[in-house]
């Protein structure tokens, strides 16, 4: 299948990297098999039969904090907790941030207990990335790397030496996996190639049919589900990010264009510089570069 742009008009399914899609689809009650069915395939060997959504919005501690929202919060069957998440835009302080949701869910799921203990279960933040993460974070690894994994382990034993209660990242770079459909042979890849195409498709895919999770997933997308809010608020979005794509396009285009002049103008100089240093006039300098009278003088 043809990869289109991320960002496109009105269809069957909604765009699930839309901020109120991706909620639609992944954060709510009547989604639950969706939200399931993601997480057991990114977090294997976890046998998640059910999940309880949580309050997203993080209420500010002190009176300077902003507060903060979440676009996915929800506890499994065992007391893990999730944090699911789709960036759109590239920070430069992504993971930081990821950390700190990481460490809010900890401890207010840890606060809400009578009995603390510390016996603080995992903590899995999964998020979804619409921009080169290895470019926009500086990181030093392969640029063709589309997941990455990190956790708490003992450096010296490395492996299965994980600290109790550490949390657990998993990045995925959308716009470094390129595998259609038809080519995702594993649930995880069919999860990721859904959240890049969904809004192509005109039906549920045949060979996804019979799967409840993602039967949730495309009913959470479908536009004819959305209430009237939904629709206003869903256009709204895209004709936002559509804006900001055309407005950050220009300024490319502009950069690239007062890269160019510059180096022409530095390439003048230097020619300037060279007929100076073998006698020609100042005259013929400034014919032959285009610079002006007055920047040949001052060479």
């Amino acid at each position: 299948m043809t990869r289109k742009s991320s960002i496109e008009g009105k269809g069957v399914f909604a765009n699930p990297k839309v901020d109120i899609a991706f909620k639609r689809c992944l954060g709510r009650e009547e989604s639950k098999d969706a939200t399931i069915g993601l997480l057991n395939a990114i977090i294997p060997g976890k046998n998640i039969a059910d999940v309880q959504f949580l309050n997203v919005e993080f209420p500010r501690e002190t009176a300077d904090q902003k507060t903060i929202y979440v676009d996915v919060i929800c506890t499994d069957n065992n007391g893990n907790s999730f944090v699911v998440e789709m960036q759109r835009a590239g920070q430069p302080f992504f993971m930081q941030r990821m950390s700190y949701y990481a460490a809010r869910v900890i401890s207010t799921l840890a606060m809400s207990k009578s009995d603390i203990a510390y016996a603080v279960k995992p903590c899995y933040v999964i998020a979804f990335l619409d921009f080169d993460m290895s470019k926009t974070l500086s990181l030093s690894d392969s640029e063709d790397r589309y997941m990455r994994h990190y956790v708490t382990v003992d450096l010296e034993v490395g492996g299965d030496a994980i600290h109790p209660g550490s949390p657990e990242f998993f990045y995925f770079d959308l716009t470094k996996f390129k595998k259609s459909l038809e080519e995702s042979d594993d649930d995880k890849d069919i999860w990721l190639t859904l959240l890049n195409e969904s809004q192509e498709f005109t039906a549920i895919p045949q060979k996804l049919l019979e799967d409840k999770s993602y039967a949730a997933f495309f009913e959470g997308l479908r536009r004819a589900n959305f209430t009237t809010e939904e629709s206003l608020q869903y256009d709204k979005e895209m004709t936002d990010e559509m804006c900001w794509q055309a407005a950050l396009d220009f300024q490319r285009q502009q950069g690239l264009q007062q890269g160019l002049q510059q180096g022409a103008h530095n390439r003048a100089l230097e020619s300037a510089r060279a007929m100076k240093a073998e006698g020609d006039t100042i005259d013929k300098i400034v014919r032959c570069t285009g610079l002006s009278l007055e920047e040949v003088a001052a060479i």
